[in-house]
């Protein structure tokens, strides 16, 4: 059986306290035991030192002087050796650097001793040293005297067997003599002179020197210190001296200088101006960069062919011949061997006497805020240019003549116009004349205006024109062209024929003003732009989901050039569709009855020459458009069933009717017998409805319970100012704010006097336009409709439904019997006194305004034909507004078509 050791309690160094030399090393054991004493050989210990180097083994070196600490750890066991560490042996020998000292001279050596590590240590730890130079030598106590000039190696060993070693330099000693060496031969002038100086000092050594360039001197040229040391930079051509001192000793040296190499070409003569026919001789001459010039032979030529003939070459250059006056290039070109040079030289000719002037600028247009130069030019015969010649100056301008010689000669024929038109400028010199034309145009606006001073009034679409003038600073006024800021949509403008003219088109209604801009002025006009002609006609369709039968709204609104709406006669607007026909409603709004379905049926619309179209999809509704289906068959079937029973009823129904009649008559106020055959004679409803109906009515309106037949009579109601739009049922629940209702207004109706024209009347109430958007079911309203109406009326759901009683037993399924068609000719006459129209406390609900139109009392000729007005009382539909165009219910809820003619006379339509 086996037995290892079991975990260690004990650990422990064996040497706790070490000392050694840097150069030196140790190796630590340990004792690691058990609790029994058995040493634990498999546990990894930790070993640490503050400085030193130990690895994981025990082995210590060091690596500073001074005390040191070494640990070992396992887990929470540790143990600690001390160390103290002193320097080593001797082992480098450290001398100072950058020794220099003259030839001759001595210079003491310092130096360093040091272990391997570079602990310092006393000089005496190396022993005896031994010293070694390449020139010079070092005496016992390290004191090093200078010999040959130089850079010299000085190395040390020891006894011990440090070493170490250092450079000195040694300089010349004392001085003794200098010498300047002159270089061999010629030097260019362009290039550097190396000036070398050799020192010699007592000692007999010579060594070349840099000598300040304070102390150099020369005839010629200047001097740059380099690496390589003293040039001279020579200038001329020549021989010149070159001295050097130091101290008293001086050394001189005579140098030749030649030409450098070319640098440039020059043509050397006497004159760059000969007159004609003269003769002049050329040289070409080559320059280096100092300017030194020598002659030298090479080609000419002239760069203007027609000159080639008038140069010629010689012995020492050319010569070239004047003949034709101007200026003339001549080249010259050489080769120096390793480069191409060239140059060039300019001649002028002189020519002979003036025989021809030329003005420039004929035919030009100049601004009167710029200037002219004619730039006369002269020539003599040959055609030679003049220079200096001075002109007589004469101007010609609409016919008179003025003299601006000394104006023009002081400006040097630059000519500043004031007045606009066409000028004659005529000149003169020594017998000579010229002439030339100039047209001088208007300078920068200085003002502009437009001639329209009141501005124009334009229809929308039309054209008219603005003409703007402008006047310069010299007072030329004349028509400009401008720029223009134009409000939106205000107008159109296009260039006219001529500069300052405008077309102006007009576009949206309404005064602009228009500002211009030209040169340094502003200006505008005021436009007034009228409604033009209808171009475009457009057709809104308010309702969706259109059904054949129903009654819908169709908006027709026309517009001219500027997009401005422009209000329509309804008698010139044909309106027409394959779907129904139209009737006019109100303002811009027609009544259309869908007859036909279909999809993307054609509306048309003729207003004079404009036209629009709209397209509309109806669909086919089985209880209005009887077709083929059993679901019609039976339809029919159903009404020929109710008219057969109705026939039957007929004879009772009469005499109910006429005591409903005599009931409402007197709850409308209405004292006169009907004279003709009223369609509701026959209906007669119970006591029960009869009561409701007439509690409705009486607290809806009480004052309606009396009879006012007095001529005229005063009818409080509720009107707004500004138009009120009557809402579908669908819309009616959305709130009026109290800011469309507006204060009363006076409604008066004017009086006609009475004419046979056929069911006819009229009510002056144009100053209250509503415009409508609800559409207008010329069917039968449904009960929904019925009370969504009256709830806009302000009535409880009392009245609502005593009204949907009488609606229902009047309207909706009113007794069938044989009507005759009644001719009635009435034109009643309106009330003297005004109606009034009082504007109560506006609520927050949508309410539809309805107006009571009081009508007077039939002529005694006309009480024997019944009409619907004779209860006095009409109320706008759903649709219609009140006073205006469309459909009215009458006292007993019968719907009817009224139509206003252009004189303001109503007449019944449907």
């Amino acid at each position: 059986m086996q037995v290892n050791p079991g975990t260690p309690v004990n650990l422990d160094l064996e040497t706790k306290s070490v000392e050694l030399t840097i150069d030196d090393s140790f190796q630590f054991n340990t004792t690691f035991v058990d609790a029994n004493g058995n040493s634990v050989d498999s546990a990894t210990l930790t070993w640490y030192s503050d400085y030193g180097i130990v690895n994981e083994t025990g082995y210590y070196q060091p690596t500073s002087v001074g005390s040191d600490q070494v640990t070992v750890m396992w887990q929470s066991l540790f143990a600690t050796a001390d160390i103290t560490v002193s320097p080593g042996s001797a082992t480098n020998i450290t001398i100072e650097s950058n020794l220099s000292v003259a030839s001759g001279e001595q210079v003491p050596i310092i130096y360093t001793v040091t272990d391997r590590v570079g602990n310092l240590l006393p000089n005496q730890a190396a022993g005896s040293i031994s010293w070694d130079v390449g020139s010079g030598y070092v005496d016992a106590v390290g004191i090093y005297s200078g010999g040959e000039v130089g850079t010299w190696r000085i190395n040390a060993t020891s006894t011990s067997g440090a070493s170490g070693h250092t450079y000195v330099e040694v300089t010349p000693g004392a001085l003794s003599s200098i010498e300047l060496i002159a270089p061999n031969g010629s030097q260019p002038a362009d290039e550097a002179v190396l000036l070398i100086v050799n020192w010699h000092d007592v000692m007999g050594n010579i060594a070349p020197v840099r000598i300040p360039l304070s102390n150099w001197s020369a005839e010629d040229g200047n001097f740059r210190m380099t690496p390589a040391g003293v040039e001279w930079l020579p200038r001329r051509e020549g021989v010149w001296q070159v001295g050097v001192h130091v101290e008293d000793e001086w050394s001189n040296a005579t140098i030749s200088v030649s030409h450098g190499s070319v640098d440039r070409l020059l043509i050397a003569t006497e004159t760059e101006v000969i007159s004609a026919d003269a003769v002049l001789p050329l040289t070409l001459t080559a320059e280096d960069s100092k300017g030194n010039r020598w002659q030298v032979n090479g080609t000419w030529l002239v760069l203007e062919p027609v000159a080639a003939p008038w140069l010629s070459p010689t012995v020492n250059g050319a010569q070239f011949e004047g003949v034709v006056a101007g200026n003339w290039t001549i080249k010259a070109e050489y080769n120096d061997g390793n480069n191409n040079f060239s140059t060039y030289l300019m001649l002028q000719v002189i020519p002979g006497s003036l025989a021809q002037i030329i003005l420039s600028g004929e035919g030009s247009q100049v601004s009167a805020d710029s200037w002219i130069d004619f730039a006369p030019t002269f020539f003599d015969e040959d055609g030679n240019q003049l220079n200096d010649i001075q002109l007589n100056w004469s101007f010609i301008h609409r016919g008179s003549q003025t003299d601006r010689t000394e104006e023009m000669r002081t400006n040097e024929a630059i000519w500043y116009p004031v007045l606009s038109g066409h000028h004659e400028i005529e000149v003169e010199a020594a017998g000579v004349f010229a002439s030339l034309g100039i047209d001088i145009k208007p300078g920068i606006a200085h003002t502009i205006r437009a001639l329209e001073t009141n501005g124009l009034v334009v229809e929308s679409g039309n054209i008219t024109s603005i003409q703007i003038n402008a006047t310069d600073l010299d007072g030329n006024d004349f028509g400009s062209d401008v720029t223009w800021s134009i409000p939106h949509n205000s107008v159109d403008l296009a260039n006219g024929t001529r500069a300052g003219e405008y077309l102006v088109r007009g576009k949206g209604v309404g005064t602009h003003n228009l500002q211009f801009h030209s040169g340094l002025a502003d200006g505008s006009i005021s436009v007034t732009v009228l409604h033009g002609g209808v171009v475009n006609i457009v057709i809104n369709i308010v309702k969706e989901n259109v059904k054949t039968g129903d009654i819908i709204d169709v908006e027709v609104t026309a517009y001219d050039y500027g997009a401005n709406k422009i209000s329509l006669n309804p008698d010139n607007v044909h309106l027409t569709s394959s779907a129904g026909n139209f009737g006019h409603s109100t303002g811009d709004f027609w009544q259309m009855a869908i007859q036909n379905s279909g999809s993307q049926q054609r509306i048309s619309v003729i207003y004079g020459t404009a036209q629009g179209e709209a397209f509309i999809d109806v669909s086919a509704d089985p209880l209005r458009a009887f077709g083929d289906s059993n679901l019609a068959t039976s339809l029919w079937a159903g009404i020929a069933v109710t008219v057969v029973m109705f026939l039957l009823l007929i004879a009772r129904l009469r005499r109910r009717s006429r005591e409903e009649e005599s009931a409402l008559d007197h709850h409308f106020g209405i004292d006169e017998p009907r004279k003709a055959a009223d369609p509701m004679a026959g209906y007669k409803p119970s006591k029960k409805a009869r009561a409701a109906a007439r509690q409705a009515f009486t607290q809806m309106q009480p004052q309606m319970a009396q009879p006012q037949w007095g001529g005229h009579q005063q009818i409080p109601q509720v009107a707004p100012a500004a138009p009120l739009e009557l809402a579908s049922p669908s819309d009616l629940a959305q709130p009026v704010s109290p800011e469309t209702m507006a204060v009363p207004q006076q409604i008066e109706p004017t009086q006609q006097p009475t004419q046979s024209e056929p069911e006819v009347w009229t009510n002056n109430t144009s100053d209250t336009t509503t415009t409508q958007s609800t559409e207008l079911n010329e069917s039968s309203w449904t009960t929904e409709q019925v009370w969504e109406w009256g709830r806009t009326q302000g009535w409880s759901d009392e009245q609502i439904a005593a009204y949907e009683m009488v609606y229902e037993e009047s309207v909706r399924n009113p007794p069938t019997q044989i009507s005759d068609v009644f001719e009635v000719e009435q034109k009643p006459e309106l009330a003297e006194k005004p109606l009034e129209i009082v504007n109560p406390e506006p609520t927050p609900i949508s309410e539809t305004v309805v107006e009571e139109v009081v009508e007077p009392a039939p002529q005694e000729s006309q009480t024997g034909k019944s009409d619907v007005r004779e209860k006095g009382i009409m109320k706008a539909m759903s649709g219609t507004t009140q006073g205006e165009a469309g459909w009215y219910l009458d006292g007993e809820g019968n719907p009817s078509r009224w139509d206003i003619d252009d004189d303001g006379i109503w007449h019944r339509t449907g």
